[in-house]
């Protein structure tokens, strides 16, 4: 098959299309969007996480409802933070703690106990295991949102689109 396409005139400016910014340079325009994993096995919590982040804007929520899994997502792509449920149907938190800091990919991840047990002995020995902080549940959505902005920076909630 043959396209016969008729001859530029004399008089018409050589023109180029204006090329494409590089990748690099799309991805430094865009927003950045922070990730977070969230291992809790209660769908309850996991939904209100998943809606406060939402609204939130500006990050990306990945969800496991156990510790063996929780621990397979973040090894295979950490995220920036994860919050561990201490009470998961196969092992506690502690012990995911524990795997992930085993593994180089995970080591250094900062990570963030939530839990029901508000009693000072659970807290201290989450701390001394190695959690950033503790929380406790029901978590205060207020705080736990202004937690979100002092860890990834402030972001401008997101509207209904």
């Amino acid at each position: 098959m043959r396209a016969r396409l008729p001859a530029a005139a004399d008089d018409e400016p050589d023109t180029l299309p204006t090329p494409l910014p590089d990748a690099p340079a799309l991805a430094a325009a865009a927003p950045r969007r922070h990730r977070l994993l969230y291992i809790e096995d209660n769908a309850v919590n996991r939904t209100i996480v998943e809606q406060l982040i939402e609204r939130r804007g500006g990050i990306v929520l990945d969800c496991a409802a156990d510790g063996e899994s929780g621990v397979r997502a973040a090894q295979a792509d950490p995220p920036e933070l994860a919050l561990i449920d201490m009470q998961l149907p196969d092992f506690d938190g502690l012990e995911v703690l524990r795997r992930l800091r085993a593994d180089a990919r995970t080591a250094a991840l900062p990570c963030i106990a939530v839990s029901a047990n508000a009693m000072p002995q659970d807290v201290e020995r989450a701390l001394a295991a190695g959690f950033a902080e503790y929380w406790t549940k029901p978590l205060d959505l207020r705080a736990f949102l202004q937690a979100l902005d002092a860890l990834f920076g402030a972001a401008s909630p997101r509207t209904g689109a």
